[in-house]
């Protein structure tokens, strides 16, 4: 259980201490850029990820007039796999997934409007 910490920098330390009563102590910076999640606004629930499961390829429809900026996967630990930028905007948008192994994927899209975050299995 944690704590979901505003944007910002954070200094973290942490000491461990073995049985002899021997230490030694670590410090290092945290970042936090963005909480990931998802925003409700009307416009963003025209997004949907098609299909999905997939296994070559995904699609982003879009019904609304969203100004697509980017998208992005990431692995469930956070680390960014592949970005698009500069996404020409139209109602259907393809992205070649077939190279990445099977897994659970998060896809986030930043809009115009705002940012969408949707879950994407690979098969």
């Amino acid at each position: 259980v944690g704590t979901q910490l505003p944007e910002g920098t954070y200094t973290v330390s942490i000491t461990v201490e073995d049985a002899s009563g021997n230490s030694e102590s670590c410090n290092f910076q945290l970042v936090v850029d963005e909480v990931l999640g998802v925003n409700d606004t009307e416009e963003l629930a025209t997004l949907k990820l098609v299909p999905n499961p997939t296994s070559d390829s995904m699609n982003l429809l879009q019904s609304g007039t969203l100004q697509i900026e980017s998208i992005a996967i990431y692995e469930l630990s956070g680390r960014l796999l592949l970005e698009e930028y500069n996404m020409v905007s139209s109602s259907e948008i393809s992205l070649d997934v077939s190279l990445l192994p099977s897994a659970t994927y998060l896809v986030k899209v930043e809009t115009d409007r705002g940012v969408w975050i949707q879950q994407l299995i690979k098969e």
